[in-house]
């Protein structure tokens, strides 16, 4: 779910749970590129990170093309996330009950030093077996029997303020890491060897299964992997709260850091859309666990109903239920969780359902009676003409004046033609390093028959580009969430789920 427009000086959970857009393939949802981050829930905004046991990371995610609404067709045009499929997978063999890591960047930690402290860093990591071997010839030449020295002088050696220092070991484990290496060493210490399945605190994280839903326009739903009995808890979610919903407000450019002036408000947040209020609150709840935001509504076929989880089960605090919002603003950590509860048995395969209240269906039914369809025939996003013309020619820049492509989009280059020296074939978009506006001047068929193209970038010109390193692109916000008008609406949470402390509206 991209996020943009957020400058603001107040508490904002989603910097610790939020990726640079721009990595994930989202710089056409901003003016410049770099003021977008990409929201993932499920394991994307689930694991944390460790420098030295990365066992997972992110595969680069697709743009739905089949599911979605079409904005000449449906008024649920813009209203949900066109990315999606973004798997986690392991890097390395993971033992059973071990915690999951993923590699945040160094930036993540050097930028929250005062928050965290001086975590090392990867490099710190691989440091750390080079010096133990020195210090390990060090005692074994000098003081090999005087154990008591040897612990002295690495306290004294690994007792410095860095990043570095706070890699090492513990003098006990020194041995050991020498032995099978750092990696090894920490490993156990987070594995746990409890029976996970059968901790009541648990929830499984594979009981929704997405597809496309049976709900006209509906996009992608959440399906039952397994049967479940009326009253089963089916899954369950931490939530990230925001404090005061207009946080989520979309400013003009020109007002970013004037957020005082309502008159410069246009919009909202797509992520409002994945999130729960309520009239009586400013408080906003958005979930994040796996599979939850595809849960879609019907009130007449709903099987399905949110409640708080249980004191201390995925991290939910029954204390913060009785808190004021004010108090909840001081907060940087979930410390909220909803559990999704069966409303009747449900077959394996089924569609799941929410009722998502009142005030949800009004303010739909009210969009849907205002929405106005936008009939442009040469309307088509960059991902549908990537997959239509993937082995077509490309037109030149004189061939488009008479024959022009939809003016929504743009051509770019893969960025790394750019280098002196390239092998088009170690080129690939899954591994896209960045990509840069080109436009082409020439095509040109060789005597094996070959086609490339003359591009320029800049005032640069370069031969021989080949056809896989040219593709289309949408335009700076063109795409169907930045439609004016399109649909924005929290979930309504249920009255008797509102604590009283909440009620500030």
């Amino acid at each position: 779910i991209p996020l943009y427009d957020t400058s603001e000086s107040d508490v904002w959970q989603f910097d610790d749970y939020t990726w640079e857009g721009v990595e994930l393939g989202m710089s056409s949802d901003s003016e410049d590129g770099l003021d977008v981050y990409a929201f993932a829930p499920g394991l994307g905004a689930i694991i944390n990170a460790h420098s030295a046991l990365n066992n997972v990371k992110r595969t680069d995610h697709s743009i739905d093309t089949t599911s979605l609404p079409h904005r000449s067709k449906h008024p649920a045009v813009g209203s949900m996330t066109p990315y999606w499929n973004a798997s986690t997978i392991a890097v390395r063999h993971i033992p059973a009950n071990s915690e999951l890591f993923k590699d945040y960047g160094d930036f993540w930690f050097t930028g929250r030093t005062d928050l965290l402290g001086l975590v090392p860093l990867t490099k710190d990591y691989k440091r750390v077996k080079a010096i133990l071997r020195k210090m390990n010839a060090l005692f074994t030449k000098h003081c090999p029997t005087n154990e008591p020295l040897q612990r002295d002088l690495f306290h004294v050696a690994t007792s410095f303020r860095s990043r570095l220092a706070k890699a090492f070991p513990e003098f006990e484990e020194m041995e050991q890491v020498l032995q099978k290496g750092i990696i090894q060493n920490l490993q156990p210490k987070h594995q746990h060897h409890d029976d996970l399945p059968t901790m009541p605190e648990a929830r499984c994280l594979e009981n929704l299964v997405p597809g496309v839903s049976s709900i006209e326009g509906a996009g992608r739903g959440a399906f039952a992997r397994c049967d479940f009995q009326k009253g089963q808890v089916i899954t369950g979610s931490p939530i990230i709260h925001i404090p005061n919903k207009t946080r989520l407000d979309i400013y003009h450019p020109e007002l970013l850091f004037e957020r005082t002036d309502k008159s410069g408000v246009f919009g909202k947040q797509l992520l409002i859309n994945y999130c729960w209020s309520h009239p009586r609150t400013s408080l906003l709840l958005c979930p994040y666990g796996a599979g939850v935001n595809l849960i879609n509504h019907s009130k007449e076929q709903a099987n399905v109903v949110i409640d708080w989880s249980p004191n201390g089960h995925l991290g939910h605090r029954d204390s913060s239920l009785k808190r004021s919002v004010r108090e909840m603003r001081k907060s940087m950590e979930p410390r909220l969780a909803f559990d999704f509860v069966a409303l009747r048995d449900i077959r394996e395969g089924e569609e799941l359902f929410l009722d998502y209240g009142d005030d949800w269906l009004k303010a739909w039914n009210l969009h849907v009676a205002k929405w106005m369809p936008d009939n442009r025939s040469d309307y088509k996003t960059a991902a549908e003409l990537n997959k239509l013309l993937k082995d077509s020619l490309i037109r030149t820049d004189d061939e488009q004046t008479r024959d022009p492509y939809p003016t929504n989009v743009e051509l770019v280059c893969h960025k790394n033609i750019q280098e002196k020296e390239y092998l088009p074939h170690n080129l690939n978009w899954d591994s896209l390093s960045g990509e840069i506006k080109c436009n082409v001047k020439e095509r040109v068929v060789n005597k094996e028959n070959v086609t490339s193209y003359t591009v320029t970038i800049g005032k640069s010109k370069l031969k021989q580009v080949t056809r896989s390193l040219i593709r289309f692109k949408d335009k700076k916000k063109s795409t169907d969430i930045h439609l004016i008008g399109a649909f924005r609406q929290p979930l309504s949470l249920p009255n008797h789920m509102l604590p009283t402390a909440w009620q500030n509206l």
